[in-house]
């Protein structure tokens, strides 16, 4: 007897036909796999983009802490206590300075650019030399007497006095 086999036609695919044609298909279906969530790391991105450009676009600057403010108001008055004149005054009231005064206080206003002094003079002859010599320091100008009264410390009799001066605008800033 023959083989029913041999009379049938032969297959016109082969085996290694459908198992290229599964493998192809398997690499295909993780390729979509892995397409796929890239996919979804893209949308995600850009949504987390787009959220961010938005608070970007809608940020106002933040309104400054009171501690900020401090601290802001203390550096600025250390810059113009480091801007103001002092060596400038300092030498003017040296070199006015005489035997018969006794300088007790030097108050600078900085904000109107003055000085006021205020001391001691043994006569109304050493104070009216004093301002003389004031007045002829380059620094001070409007150099004028505010107040002059007599005082006495034990036996010794003086004249307390208050004066002030105007510091040259260029020297002041």
């Amino acid at each position: 007897m023959l083989d029913s086999k041999l009379l049938q036609p032969r297959a016109r695919t082969d085996w290694r036909l459908w198992a290229c044609i599964a493998i192809v298909g398997a690499c295909a279906g993780l390729a979509g796999v892995y397409l796929w969530k890239m996919r979804e790391q893209v949308v995600a991105n850009q949504s987390r983009y787009d959220t961010l450009l938005r608070a970007a676009r809608d940020k106002r600057p933040r309104a400054p802490s009171t501690a900020d403010v401090e601290a802001e108001k203390h550096w600025s008055s250390l810059a113009n206590e480091i801007r103001y004149p002092w060596d400038r005054v300092f030498q003017a009231v040296e070199r006015a300075d005489g035997a018969d005064i006794e300088l007790l206080e030097l108050q600078p206003d900085k904000q109107a650019g003055s000085i006021t002094l205020r001391g001691e003079a043994r006569s109304n002859e050493a104070l009216a030399a004093y301002l003389d010599r004031l007045a002829m320091q380059a620094v001070l100008q409007n150099v004028h007497l505010v107040r002059h009264q007599r005082a006495a410390h034990d036996r010794l009799e003086v004249l307390e006095f208050e004066i002030k001066s105007a510091l040259l605008r260029d020297t002041a800033d």
